[in-house]
This record gives C-alpha cells, structure tokens and sequence, in this order.
C-alpha cells in the first residue's frame, strides 16, 4: 500500500515539474483551486489554501500580472490562459495514470480504478495544512 501511494505520488510530481519551471507551487494551487472551484472571494480563498491576507495577495500578484488570474476586485477568477496551465498538468496526469493502467490486464485494471474509488471516497480531500507541506 505505502509503496502505491509512492507511485502515485511521483505521478502527481511528474504531472507538476514541468510547469513548476514557470509558476510556484503556492501559485499552481490557487489555480488548481479557483479551476475546479470557480471564481472565489479572496477571504474564501486564503481560508482554503489556509493563508493569510498578505500571502495570498503575493501570488495573486505574480498570477494576475502574468494573466492567469482576474484579481482586480475582490472575487478571484482564473482566466483562460490559468486553466490552460491547469489542463497541462491534469493532462500529463491522465497520461501518466492510462500508460500504468493500460500495462494491466482488464481485471486488475478494474479492481485498481473500482479499489481507487473506493479509497477517495475514504480518504476524501486533504486539508489546506496537509497540501501546504507540499506548497500544493
């Protein structure tokens, strides 16, 4: 078990590396965030990635000067180049996740995804804290 959740971690880092070469990860999960969640109230957002005010105006500094993020009031919105950079990386993700499924027979495969499944459901969303150990 330890040894899976390894491996899908270096999924996740191979997913992340090449975009880390232009965006800090602290920035990567405001996006990561503002994507999958839509446009959020800059309160509501350090309260989720678990910052303070003058933090999270840092990186939407960096983000919103380099056009991925509308920051101007005071509800944050990705623009279109932001999630670009968000499917890039989710991209590179399925691909590396679909190369190790599609080594397995259909079986296995379907016990890992149903398996998978099942774990999330447990496991749920990290919080803020635990992610920003990883600046994600």
């Amino acid at each position: 078990m330890l040894a899976a959740s390894r491996g899908l971690l270096g999924i996740v880092v191979a997913s992340l590396t090449p975009t880390l070469q232009t965006i800090r990860l602290e920035d990567y999960r405001v996006l990561e965030l503002l994507a999958s969640r839509g446009a959020l109230e800059r309160e509501t957002l350090a309260q989720t990635i678990g910052s303070g005010p003058l933090g999270l105006d840092e990186s939407l500094r960096r983000l919103s000067g380099r056009g991925r993020v509308d920051a101007r009031h005071s509800c944050c919105e990705i623009t279109s180049h932001g999630r670009a950079i968000v499917a890039e990386v989710t991209e590179r993700r399925r691909v590396h996740l679909g190369r190790v499924l599609g080594e397995m027979d259909g079986e296995s495969r379907r016990k890992v995804v149903e398996g998978l499944d099942i774990l999330s459901r447990h496991v749920g969303e990290p919080s803020p804290e635990q992610l920003m150990v990883l600046g994600l």
